[in-house]
């Protein structure tokens, strides 16, 4: 027999909360009072002031780039853009 929606089970808020899902050097969510950091860095504020490939770079390389690296990093990402004839 199946079950509707209505009939699922209903779960609790708990979630994963005080459980460790798995270790990165990448992200941390409610890490120390923070919502979700990439490499220390609060999301909000990459959202806010870092281009996407900037962010690549950070989860890349762990740092973010200078504007020779960016300027190298995007002229890759460039090359590689081009589907095949």
């Amino acid at each position: 027999m199946e079950r509707t929606m209505a009939e699922a089970k209903v779960l609790s808020g708990a979630g994963l909360r005080g459980q460790v899902a798995g270790q990165t050097a990448l992200s941390t969510v409610g890490m120390a009072g923070a919502g979700l950091t990439y490499r220390g860095y609060d999301v909000r504020d990459l959202a806010a002031e870092a281009r996407f490939e900037e962010v690549a770079y950070l989860l890349l390389y762990g740092e973010l780039p200078d504007k020779a690296e960016l300027s190298a990093y995007m002229d890759k990402l460039k090359g590689l853009r081009d589907l095949p004839q």
